[in-house]
């Protein structure tokens, strides 16, 4: 964040719900860290590790290991209230996830039937890295 009064009273952010305002404002880079920033960050982190991989289950489209452009096009990977999610409260696409998530590892979809292939890919690269060390 580059300005906490996102998740406060402020007349500016007053009019999005709270639940809402991260992905209202996701791509205000007065407002929010540039994803270039996390981006270097963990390209410094992979270069000290170089077998860094990240996995993200989160709220993608299901079948959402596709290209990132492609999935960000979908309907469902637009900015608006989820109401799949009205049974654990409002919920919005990841989109800054998704943007980062896919140059660094596995993106899998918690609305999936099975986390099977998702943690199958997870025991995999745990496995690879612990065979080399």
């Amino acid at each position: 964040m580059r300005d906490y009064a996102l998740f406060g009273d402020d007349t500016r952010f007053a009019s999005t719900p709270a639940v809402l305002r991260c992905a209202e404002f996701g791509a205000d880079e007065d407002v929010v860290q540039p994803l270039e920033r996390h981006h270097s960050g963990l390209a410094a982190l992979r270069a000290f590790l170089s077998d860094l991989n990240i996995a993200i289950l989160a709220g993608f489209p299901i079948g959402s290991e596709l290209d990132v452009t492609e999935m960000l096009t979908r309907p469902g990977m637009q900015v608006r209230l989820d109401g799949h999610g009205a049974s654990h409260g409002p919920a919005t696409p990841p989109r800054r996830i998704a943007e980062l998530g896919l140059a660094y590892g596995q993106l899998s979809s918690i609305c999936a039937e099975s986390y099977a292939p998702f943690f199958g890919w997870v025991d995999a690269e745990v496995a690879a890295t612990s065979a080399t060390q």
